[in-house]
């Protein structure tokens, strides 16, 4: 079998928001992973006031979940008491209303509605993930079974180019230029 190069698009980085009242700004990846995993259910577990977690997560086949069982609960499972929502839209908008509730979405959807946690005392800034510091990072791939030709190296010629990337920055993902 030949391999063939493969063409890094674009990186969305993600992580854990919460409601902008949460005096919490940094959390760790292990107490993530505590309250995704139902071990850590309430608030006061972080030193906030005593009040339940109102988890969110995405479905399953989700590539958010994908990249968030993978790079936070590794072999734990999140649990069932979790609610479960379609998109990363559904889930900023149920953050948006809850002021005890805790979710993950890409970076590139938080807004004024939300705020983001520093994980590990990182914040999931533009510059934190083109420099690597910041770890819950997931990678888009243009792949192909051959060099690419015709109108499918036109294409990753473009994606890859400035306008390309542009677009997808505009879309709220990191590119790579």
């Amino acid at each position: 079998m030949h391999r063939h190069p493969q063409a890094r698009i674009d990186v969305q980085g993600g992580g854990s928001s919460v409601h902008p009242s949460n005096p919490l700004t940094n959390i760790t990846l292990t107490e993530i992973r505590r309250i995704f995993s139902g071990t850590t259910k309430n608030w006061r577990a972080l030193g906030l006031p005593p009040h339940a977690i109102d988890l969110i997560t995405r479905e399953e086949g989700s590539g958010t979940r994908e990249a968030f069982e993978h790079l936070v609960m590794g072999k734990h499972e999140i649990t069932p008491a979790a609610l479960v929502q379609d998109s990363n839209g559904s889930v900023r908008e149920i953050v948006a209303g809850d002021p005890y509730s805790l979710g993950y979405i890409s970076a590139g959807l938080v807004n004024q509605q939300v705020k983001a946690l520093a994980i590990d005392g990182v914040f999931p800034t533009r510059k934190n993930i083109k420099n690597h510091t910041y770890k819950l990072v997931r990678r888009f791939l243009l792949v192909a079974r051959a060099r690419p030709a015709g109108t499918c190296n036109a294409f990753q010629k473009f994606v890859l180019g400035s306008n390309g990337q542009k677009i997808l920055e505009s879309e709220g993902l990191v590119g790579i230029k």
